[in-house]
Parts: C-alpha cells; structure tokens; sequence
C-alpha cells in the first residue's frame, strides 16, 4: 500500500512540474519609440559600420541615416520620372522587404530582395554601399521557380520578407508557410549574375506563434554569426493574403539558434510590448547594434499601412 501511495505522489508531482509555467529565459525591454520621418512603410533596415540603410516597400528610394536618424543620403533605386506622389502605387511598386550587405574585395553592398508576391516583385537590387551606385538589376523569376518548387509553396503562397547571411550561408524568410530556404551565399550570387546555372537550397518549416488565434508570419531577420543565431521579427496581421493590407495586432521577436535548426523547429519569441501592454505595431525588419552571448541591443523599423514609419529601441536579455 505505501509503495503505491509513493507510485501515485510520484505521478502527481511529474504532472504539477510539467503543468507549471517553464521560466522566461528571453526578457525584452522597449526603450525607446520614435517616428521615422519621411520614410514611408519602412521594410528593412540594415546597420553598416556607423549607419543605417533604410528601405520602404512602396518606396523608390534607399536611405542612409545616422544613429540620430539625420537623412545622409537618398539613392534612387527605382524610376522617378512621373512620380507624384513621392511613393509608388502597390501595382508597380517592386516591394523590397529583403535587405542584406556584405562585402566583395574591399566594398560593401546592399541588396534589395523583392517579396516575389508579383510580377513587379520578382527582382533583386544591388547598390554600392559607398558610392551610392546602383550596380546591378535582376530579374528573380527563374529563382523564384526553382524556390517555390524547392519549398513546395503556390504562387499565392510565395512572400519573401527577410533575409540574413551567417558564415556564408544566405537564409531567405517566406511569410507564406513561415519557410526558411537556405543556400550558399556565393553561388547565390554567381546564379544571380548568371556565372552558373546551378543552386542547391534547402526548405525548413518554422512553427511560430499565434496571437487571438491569428497565425504569426516572418517579417525581419538579421544574422548573428558570431554567437550562431538569427534574431528575426514576425507579425501578425488579420487578412487572407499577402497582397492587402489588414488589421495588425502586433508583432513578435524571436532567435533562431542555427545549430539547432530542423523541420518544424520552435524558436523562442516574445511579443513586442510596452508598459501599456502589446504594441499594435506590424514590425517590419530588425538590425544589431551590439551583442553579447546574453543580450542584444536592436532597432526595429515599422510598417504603418500609409502612415508614419516608427523606429524602435529594444533590448533583450537571455537568461
């Protein structure tokens, strides 16, 4: 009789441990918000050296800004002739949500990876970080293919919105799914200036979370690659596709740990939150702008659907 008194007090206690609440070990802290003046639907952010480039996605041009967000520089990366407006209409805009640099020889570059959700989508921009030139126009089409073939998305699934580089290795981020599709960073490049026919990708599931039942989608990534991580935001949005524009009810950040990464793999994410609660806010892109192996200090841009750009402080401590 006392051994199955023993038997059951075990069986309880194993099941009070698994039901109570596992420790936080990602704690956030906004510390600062603040309007990202004329630039409109801010949808990516990169850090080089002492400045960030900025992108919108209806936007025609790059901007260069300085960690007091003062306008540096404004590179056309799109035609501007009959502009009206000062933003492209969403039929012709070629939506660049994915943003990365790296360096070739002694230069920086920008790219510019359009969201592939349509035609006009399908391209990809290359800028020289220090003179400002736009030195390369690609048409993704053929790559957008062998990726939708490789991942198994449709055509209506297809929304690349980030992009990151860790050890030459580029991982695209599709919205449509929650897709990670990875490859050589190198012969990502020699494809697209057609120097090889050939590309080998690979398609990961990420299972993210949802928010008043409304599934989370990729928006931002950047590569941590000293500390073998990606640090990437998701939003969620209230709509049935890709193409228009919904109710948002806020946004996630989270850290992909790339030794650990598989099929269906479950990162670590916390909501995007101030002292009033959950910030209704479609958070676009994230950069670094210092790391440790226990904490970030990151800038966050946002996406306002026609309104005023936001630029958020965030820090994060990993326990």
């Amino acid at each position: 009789m006392l051994k199955r008194a023993q038997l059951v007090f075990g069986f309880i206690f194993i099941l009070i441990l698994f039901s109570c609440e596992q420790p936080q070990t990602m704690i956030l802290k906004l510390t600062n918000r603040t309007e990202l003046k004329g630039i409109p639907s801010a949808s990516g952010i990169e850090k080089i050296a002492n400045a960030y480039w900025v992108v919108g996605d209806n936007s025609p041009w790059l901007y260069k800004i300085d960690p007091e967000l003062r306008l540096l520089d404004k590179i056309a990366i799109h035609d501007t002739t009959n502009l009206i407006s000062g933003v492209l209409e969403k039929s012709d805009k070629h939506d660049s949500e994915a943003m990365i640099s790296f360096s070739k020889g002694n230069e920086m570059f920008v790219l510019l990876i359009g969201s592939g959700s349509r035609e006009t989508r399908k391209r990809a921009k290359m800028i020289n970080a220090e003179s400002g030139e736009l030195t390369g126009d690609y048409d993704l089409t053929p790559f957008y293919d062998l990726l939708m073939e490789e991942a198994k998305l449709d055509e209506e699934d297809l929304n690349i919105e980030a992009a990151a580089i860790a050890k030459n290795r580029l991982y695209l981020f599709n919205r449509g799914k929650n897709k990670v599709i990875s490859m050589k960073f190198s012969n990502f490049l020699s494809y697209l200036q057609k120097q090889t026919e050939e590309l080998k990708m690979k398609s990961l599931t990420i299972d993210l979370p949802k928010l008043d039942g409304v599934q989370s989608g990729f928006s931002g990534a950047v590569a941590d690659p000293e500390f073998d991580r990606i640090l990437f935001t998701a939003s969620v949005e209230n709509t049935s596709n890709w193409i228009d524009d919904g109710a948002v009810l806020g946004s996630f950040i989270g850290i992909i740990k790339l030794n650990d990464l598989h099929h269906h793999y479950i990162p670590e994410s916390n909501l995007i939150e101030d002292e009033n609660g959950v910030l209704e806010l479609k958070v676009e892109s994230v950069t670094i702008q210092r790391s440790t192996a226990k904490s970030l200090d990151c800038l966050l841009v946002t996406d306002s659907d026609g309104g005023q750009s936001e630029i958020l402080s965030v820090e994060i401590k990993l326990n």
